[in-house]
Parts: structure tokens; C-alpha cells; sequence
């Protein structure tokens, strides 16, 4: 079988052996992970682990059957997802628009990360020697909402943005219309992980579920109440799926728009108030990188900034 060798950079250093080969174009990643446990992907002519993180200077050598998959990055117009509001060398920073899904997914027919891919690719950002590096975001939004995904530029932005967001150290601020008088609060519960539906079921102590109970934290605060809704910011302390809208929805407020979380009521209210779609938009996001602090905005949409103005609510900024 032919022998195949990839010198691993130092923008590579620390990645997963599995991730390196698949970024290589080895392979899938479950075929990835069978050449290796077989022992046909060794680092520096020895059998390792798939979880093993590599160093500058390894090189992988890959015994495989097949030529490496030549991975090609179709050009997409970013503008048909959103706007670019923050650039540098590491990051940018894109305000998704509504009606766009974060990855790809079934019946549509563009996602935020591919054209992002695109974008980086069109850009340079995946010059340099080893595998190739592929954009993506590294957080999601649900497809109806709207705001702040950030995309790292190169590998090692992207794991260290992977870590701010795994440790929970990136204040991630939403815009939402919530129904009725929302009361300022923290918010603690708790979901049980091994859940299947497709609606979140939240608990207010861990012990309904055990050891294994998955925490969601945030906080919220009223900008402005104005009957039957209230305009409020959310901060989200950990960020789990559907975070926002299960936490208010739990806590009595759903958010207008919301088709699986809302109440009778609710929906009653949203249609009665012609909220265009889920009325939940990510406007602001705050951490620190490579000894940088960023502070992200994503201006509110059009469409939402029309409805509050349609409403009489204050213009928010």
C-alpha cells in the first residue's frame, strides 16, 4: 500500500491524530478512526490512539489503499446569509440572517458554514503547510433566529474559540419579546441529556434527573414592558440547545414567534401583534483572545427593528 506523510505545522499542534487525518483528506471520520486503530495511521512510525494530540514537528504517516479525498470548497456569496460586522486576523464575525440554518441541513439549500468556508477559503485563510484548514462557526443559532456567529481563521484561533465556548468564558447577549410582565431574574435548571424529544423538558433541581443532569444558565432583564410583551435581554452563562427560548418558555414567557415552545396564549399574542417570526436575535458577544479582549454588536434586523417600531417600543441600540 502506498505510504502517504503529512509534517504536522505548528498551527496544528495540539489537534486530535482522527482530526488531523480527516482535515488531511484521509478519509471520513470513522474510516479515519479504523485505519488507525489497525494501525495503518501512525505518528512518527508508531500505532497511537485516534484521541492522541499531536505536536509541531510529528509527522503521520498514512498506509491507505485510496488517494487522499481532494476536499473542494464550492464559492458561496456570503452576503446570502448575513453580513460581515468584525474582521481581523484570528476572527470575523457574521450577523446570520433569519431563515438561514448555522450547519447544513436537510431542505435548504445554503448554511451559514458553508459560506463562511467560502469566504475564509476566497480570503487566504487556508494557506500554510499541512492539512487543509475549513472554516466554520463556532457556535450555533436556531435557523429563525438572527445574530452573532463568530468563525475562527485558522487552527489555532479555532480551538482556542472551541475552549472559550466549552468553558463557558464568551458573554453571549440575545434580544428577545418575551409574553407577558417579564420579572428580572437568574435562571438555573436543569434537562436530562438522555432526552429524545424534539421539545426540551426542563427541571428546576438536578435531583428529578440525577448525576448526569445537563445545567442551563442565564439571566434576564427587562428594557421595556408594553402589554401583552416585554423586550428583554437574555444573558446566556452556558449555552445549550435552544437555551434561550426553553428557559423563558419554562420560566412563563415564552418568546413571541416561537412555534415549538410557545403557549395557546402566546401564540394568540404573536399572531394578534403580526410578529414576522421567532423574535430572538444574538446582539452582543464579549470574551477575550489571545490576550484581546473583542466586543462583537450585531445591530438588531430589519424586520424585528420594524415590528418594535410598529409596536411603540423604544428604539433600541
Amino acid at each position: 500500500m502506498p505510504i502517504n506523510e503529512y509534517p504536522v505545522s505548528s498551527q496544528y499542534d495540539g489537534t486530535r491524530l482522527d482530526r488531523f487525518c480527516v482535515n488531511c483528506g484521509i478519509g471520513p471520520r470513522n474510516l479515519v478512526q479504523r485505519l488507525i486503530r489497525k494501525g495503518d495511521i501512525k505518528v512518527d512510525g508508531k500505532k497511537q490512539d485516534a484521541s492522541m494530540r499531536l505536536s509541531a514537528g510529528n509527522t503521520v504517516q498514512a498506509y491507505s489503499p485510496h488517494p487522499p479525498i481532494q476536499k473542494q470548497i464550492p464559492k458561496l456569496d456570503l452576503a446570502d446569509v448575513g453580513e460581515i460586522i468584525f474582521e481581523d486576523e484570528n476572527l470575523f464575525a457574521l450577523s446570520k440572517l433569519p431563515g438561514i440554518p448555522s450547519q447544513p441541513a436537510q431542505n435548504f439549500p445554503i448554511s451559514a458554514s458553508q459560506a463562511i468556508a467560502s469566504y475564509v477559503a476566497s480570503q487566504g485563510g487556508q494557506s500554510g503547510s499541512g492539512p487543509t484548514f475549513r472554516a466554520g462557526v463556532a457556535n450555533r443559532l436556531d435557523v429563525n433566529a438572527s445574530g452573532i456567529l463568530l468563525s475562527a481563521k485558522n487552527p489555532v484561533a479555532a480551538r482556542s474559540l472551541a475552549q472559550l465556548f466549552r468553558e463557558n468564558k464568551i458573554d453571549k447577549r440575545y434580544i428577545a419579546l418575551a409574553h407577558g410582565k417579564v420579572e428580572p431574574r437568574q435562571m438555573a435548571n436543569y434537562s436530562d441529556p438522555a432526552q429524545t424529544q424534539s421539545r426540551i423538558i426542563l427541571y428546576n433541581s438536578p435531583n428529578a434527573i440525577g448525576p448526569k443532569a445537563s445545567l442551563y444558565q442565564s439571566s434576564v432583564s427587562v428594557l421595556e414592558y408594553k402589554e401583552p410583551a416585554s423586550l428583554v435581554e437574555i444573558q446566556l452563562v452556558t449555552g445549550k440547545k435552544h437555551q434561550a427560548r426553553v428557559q423563558m418558555a419554562h420560566h412563563g414567557w415564552p418568546i413571541l414567534g416561537d412555534a415549538r415552545y410557545s403557549t395557546q396564549e402566546s401564540s394568540r399574542v404573536a399572531k394578534w401583534m403580526a410578529i414576522p417570526r421567532l423574535f430572538l436575535h444574538c446582539h452582543k458577544m464579549s470574551f477575550y483572545l489571545a490576550a484581546k479582549r473583542y466586543d462583537v454588536f450585531a445591530p438588531v434586523p430589519q424586520d424585528m427593528d420594524e415590528a418594535l417600531n410598529r409596536l411603540g417600543y423604544s428604539k433600541f441600540d
